[in-house]
């Protein structure tokens, strides 16, 4: 044995590493402690500081200890000299910068270096900047370090050219940096401004846009950052508020009017009403609450109009905000006619997309062809399907509707755990296209069966519908149906419906059909109970038809229904 290095056993080990944890342990709450003494006595001097270095030093998380050491420095600011402040912050950046070397994505650090520099009586915003090009050459997508570069270039004055060159150079170095493209999204509208485009930017700016975006996908076709920035590139436009529709239902004296997104009416947006250019009082009320996008009012003055004059109503749109679009709506109301109705004026075929120039939509072909170059060589992957769904919704939504369908089942196919994603999208493409291509409001009726829908999407658009069949479809829910403000009759037979939740509010309705569908028990029809003129209801191959008593559960639950399927 003499001679030989003796070799700690596991436990020996263990127990060396458990005493000198809890010698460090003992230290940081010695520490801790002492800290939190002076800061009760209100000792906020240097050896405050150094105790707080101490333990920031190994835990930059410790954000009590920031504030502590910005209460010193406050302090400070009215008991030093300018030239003492200025060395005390410059040790400070010094600290911190030691810190993010440890910790490069620590909140407290970069938040305490922002607090410093505003501090600081010279700050050298030029040093902060190298600062951060030399930390984002470490790690380019250190996001914290991104949000500290803006506050610096804001501070120093740097202009959005010189930035946008800057994240330029850290695209075409590393094509998968997502913190680039989304800097350079930010950028564009600055630098190339066009308020009449979607995204803020010039159109021949964004057409070049494309082709970089293009460079990135064939270089790395399973890189998501390219693909997120184009398809920020093909973002909608960001919709002002405005009337969509307008149902006046004469008979009832009842105005529906439904909006581009949900609103809230009140002072800084309103909707006056006009008859015969007579202002008439109008108390609206929204279906979903406070803010909504569809309302109603009922007037009370009669607009069946029976005389031979011409009569008309006008409803206009104001608002204080600068989303809010100052639009009218002028309405002829003819003799012995119960309904009228009134549709936003839009080009056919871009009531969900919008629409582009001829240069534009050359250069989307363009990418479509390209993408389906891409597919050819990348069958599998999701990203090229993903982009090409948004490049033929974009251009012609009818055109390519059974392509972008067949897309969709291949991408439940490669990317099983977002299926219900996939499905959800299928049927809004398939809802959108329907409500495109019906021919008319005045038809008061509307059908799409048999398409497999998850989801009942944009019903705002059916408000004034009389008539809807949804049936044979795989809706989970209707959570939008009180948007269906004038339905009478509503089939919803063969779907896999649970509940009856969204159906409610409808005084319309009179019959309702729920046949097959997956309703378990009859307090699951809860929501009918406020469709007061609900005379017929369907049940027939419902697990609750087979409840004890269910017949006269229902009747008792819904008193205004007279006939009832089971």
């Amino acid at each position: 044995m003499h001679g030989r290095l003796k070799v700690k056993t596991t436990a020996e080990q263990q127990e060396a590493k458990r005493k000198e944890r809890e010698k460090k342990l003992a230290l940081y709450k010695a520490a801790t402690g002492k800290i939190f003494a002076k800061r009760e006595r209100n000792e906020l001097d240097q050896e405050m500081l150094d105790l707080t270095s101490e333990l920031l030093s190994v835990n930059q998380d410790f954000y009590t200890l920031w504030n502590i050491r910005r209460d010193i420095f406050q302090a400070w600011l009215t008991s030093k000299t300018p030239e003492e402040l200025q060395k005390a912050f410059s040790n400070e950046l010094y600290f911190l910068e030691q810190c993010l070397q440890m910790q490069p994505k620590s909140y407290g650090t970069w938040h305490q270096r922002c607090w410093v520099m505003t501090k600081m009586p010279e700050p050298s915003w030029d040093r902060e900047l190298r600062l951060c090009s030399r930390f984002l050459d470490v790690d380019e997508r250190n996001f914290h370090c991104w949000d500290y570069r803006r506050f610096v270039v804001h501070h120093f004055g740097v202009s959005s050219e010189n930035e946008l060159e800057f994240a330029t150079t850290k695209i075409s170095s590393n094509f998968s940096n997502f913190s680039s493209w989304h800097y350079r999204s930010k950028l564009l509208p600055l630098v190339y401004p066009d308020e009449s485009q979607p995204t803020g930017v010039k159109e021949e700016i964004l057409q070049k846009e494309f082709e970089l975006v293009q460079n990135a996908f064939f270089t790395d076709p399973s890189d998501q950052s390219a693909w997120f920035y184009h398809k920020w590139l093909l973002g909608k436009a960001q919709k002002d508020i405005a009337i969509l529709h307008v149902f006046v239902d004469c008979k009832h004296s009842r105005i529906l009017v439904s909006f581009t997104k949900p609103i809230q009416l009140g002072k800084d947006c309103f909707i006056t009403v006009m008859l015969d250019d007579e202002k008439v009082d109008a108390q609206w009320t929204s279906t979903s609450g406070c803010s909504g996008v569809l309302w109603m009012s009922v007037l009370n003055v009669d607009l069946m109009k029976n005389d031979e004059r011409e009569h008309s109503i006008e409803l206009c749109l104001c608002g204080t905000t600068e989303n809010v679009s100052q639009t009218s709506s002028l309405l002829p109301l003819k003799p012995n006619i119960d309904y009228c109705y009134w549709v936003k004026s839009h080009v056919p075929g871009t009531l969900f997309s919008r629409e582009f120039t001829s240069a534009t939509s050359d250069i989307l072909s363009q990418e479509i062809d390209s993408c389906r170059q891409l597919h050819e060589l990348e069958p599998d992957n999701k990203w090229v399907i993903l982009t090409l769904l948004s490049l033929m919704r974009a251009l012609e939504p009818a055109r390519y509707l059974t392509e972008v369908v067949t897309y969709l089942d291949k991408l439940v196919a490669l990317d099983p755990m977002r299926t219900n994603y996939y499905l959800d999208l299928r049927s809004k493409f398939l809802m959108e296209d329907a409500i495109e291509s019906h021919s008319s409001d005045a038809q008061r009726s509307f059908c799409i069966t048999g398409k497999q829908l998850t989801v009942a999407y944009h019903l705002e658009h059916l408000a004034g519908m009389v008539d809807v069949d949804m049936s044979h479809n795989a809706l989970f829910h209707m959570k939008s149906g009180h948007l269906l403000q004038s339905i009478r009759k509503l089939k919803l037979n063969d779907n896999r419906l649970r509940t009856c939740d969204g159906i409610e509010r409808l005084l319309q309705l009179e019959e309702l059909d729920l046949s097959n569908n997956d309703i378990q028990d009859v307090q699951d029809l809860a929501p009918l109970a406020s469709c007061t003129n609900l005379q017929r209801l369907a049940l027939v191959g419902n697990p609750l038809t087979n409840v004890e008593g269910c017949q006269e559960r229902v009747l008792q639950l819904l008193p205004s229904v007279i006939h009832i399927l089971l």
